[in-house]
């Protein structure tokens, strides 16, 4: 797409493999979706911190900063 890592967001809803083999792996910002509401902070490993947390990809649009 041409863009840098740190100029896109990489959306997935396992912190385990989408963050750290996903986004940190090329510099993007993470942000898992927890739909169910159950992930706590003891199961973000030292690695494995996301970005953003959010319930719904309504979300999205708010964390993105963009008016709609």
């Amino acid at each position: 797409m041409g863009v840098e890592g740190r100029e896109a967001v990489y959306v997935g809803d396992r912190v385990s493999t989408d963050v750290p083999g996903g986004a940190k792996a090329v510099g993007m910002y993470a942000v898992i979706v927890d739909r169910s509401g159950s992930l706590g902070i003891d199961d973000l490993g030292g690695g494995s911190r996301p970005d953003f947390i959010i319930s719904s990809l309504l979300d999205l649009p708010q964390i993105l900063g963009c008016n709609g």
